[in-house]
């Protein structure tokens, strides 16, 4: 009895997976996929205070203008946005599920707080580590908060960024805080792309703004490696 069930349960299997090849014999399926594309900079400076202008964005779908479906999210206040570093995220999905992004990162500047802006790491800085090597004129971007917390892009000045090649993942970002008196103090430090193993600033001397010539500088170290950086506000 039991081989006698076996035997019909296969040959209904191979009927419907028959019937299945028939019903779908010349189908085929054209997977369509949205797309965004943002107008203008993916990268822009704005001015606290000043209500953001989006610089527009479009989406299509299927060739069809899909650009009503995007949904638009930030964590800056666009009306009133206050000085730091934002993303805004444009996302957008089909209705077969597959979803497309694209985004923008806005840095908003307190005009009147001279710490903030655009430097270029002095050509005196230098890596203490088997020897002194001198390296410079890499860019490092300091992004204010105001209330004497920033943001630096890389407080080794571009070491393993620019001088290294490797790239931005590899930038020691850190949290610092100038002080009334122009020392600072650092408060949190990361490399993304070593982000495993924990890597962060064990060492850090001497650091202060000049306000007379527009300059940054700290002695940083690392897992042994030391360096001096010197960051100059770009005019």
């Amino acid at each position: 009895m039991k081989k006698y069930i076996t035997y019909l349960t296969v040959l209904a299997a191979v009927a419907l997976t028959s019937a299945c090849s028939k019903d779908t014999e010349g189908m085929t399926w054209t997977v369509y996929y949205p797309a965004i594309t943002l107008d203008g900079s993916t990268t822009l400076d704005w001015e606290a205070g000043v209500p953001f202008e989006e610089p527009g964005y479009e989406a299509t779908y299927n060739g069809e203008d899909y650009t009503s479906q995007v949904a638009v999210t930030t964590d800056m206040d666009l009306s009133d946005p206050a000085p730091g570093l934002y993303t805004i995220t444009y996302s957008v999905g089909s209705p077969d599920g597959y979803q497309a992004s694209a985004s923008r990162s806005i840095y908003v500047w307190d005009y009147s707080d001279e710490v903030a802006g655009y430097y270029t790491s002095s050509t005196d800085s230098y890596r203490d580590y088997n020897g002194t090597t001198y390296f410079g004129d890499y860019p490092v971007t300091v992004v204010g908060w105001g209330d004497g917390d920033y943001w630096v892009s890389d407080v080794f000045g571009g070491w393993y960024e620019y001088r290294a090649g490797y790239g931005s993942s590899y930038a020691m970002q850190a949290d610092i805080h100038v002080n009334a008196d122009n020392t600072i103090d650092i408060l949190d430090s990361y490399i993304p792309g070593w982000a495993s193993y924990g890597y962060e600033v064990d060492g850090w001397e001497d650091a202060v703004y000049d306000p007379d010539t527009l300059t940054l500088s700290w002695y940083v170290s690392m897992e042994g490696i030391s360096w001096q950086v010197y960051l100059v506000k770009d005019e």
